[in-house]
């Protein structure tokens, strides 16, 4: 995307209309406009993000699709034609990434699971997405990572990684979590209403 009228990041704020993260933004003040230092030390050296990256939270994949096709036409790369193979790619679901990070020519998706994990259908449909990502923006030189975030134990965060379905993931970032959570779980399923519940501790 060496003819890029904008950089790439510019075409992604286009299409950010998430609300959360707008409400963040304006919550947390100017400060929040880059990333903390100690955030981006997580990530290894060769692919880390510049400090002046930009980022949104809860970002769908169909509005990656069509920055992608936004940048493309607007450099002259991509023409009318070769909209179809994009229309393709825009499946009118929510599915979307916890964080997106964006430099000039690469974009990192990041995926959060603290005590959790995405099943192997979760993973599959958003692998297929990034993949389907990767081919649309061949022309353009744009790289694309996806990233576990994970605040488990070091053993655990191993296992998970070797999973036939999660071996295209690059290595895991530890989130900083302190002490466990509490997850809440219904325990009464003969009624459309509730009538017990257990509490339980998570740790992480």
């Amino acid at each position: 995307m060496n003819d890029m009228k904008r950089p790439f990041a510019a075409y992604l704020a286009d299409f950010n209309r998430k609300e959360r993260y707008w409400l963040l933004r304006d919550a947390l003040g100017p400060s929040s406009d880059r990333l903390s230092a100690s955030f981006l030390e997580k990530f290894e050296p060769a692919w880390r993000p510049s400090a002046e990256a930009w980022w949104a939270m809860d970002y769908h994949f169909d509005w990656m699709v069509a920055a992608i096709w936004q940048a493309g036409r607007d450099a002259g790369t991509l023409i009318d034609s070769d909209k179809i193979k994009f229309a393709a790619e825009i499946k009118g679901t929510q599915e979307d990434v916890d964080l997106i990070i964006a430099d000039e020519f690469r974009i990192w998706l990041c995926e959060a699971k603290f005590g959790g994990a995405l099943s192997q259908k979760q993973m599959t449909s958003k692998m297929q997405r990034v993949f389907q990502l990767k081919e649309l923006a061949d022309f353009s030189g744009l790289g694309i990572e996806f990233i576990e975030v994970d605040a488990l134990p070091r053993g655990r965060q191993e296992r998970r990684r070797n999973l036939n379905f999660m071996k295209q993931i690059n290595v895991p970032i530890d989130a900083h979590v302190e002490g466990a959570f509490f997850k809440v779980t219904r325990t009464d399923f003969d009624s459309e209403i509730c009538r017990d519940f257990d509490v339980t501790r998570v740790k992480v």
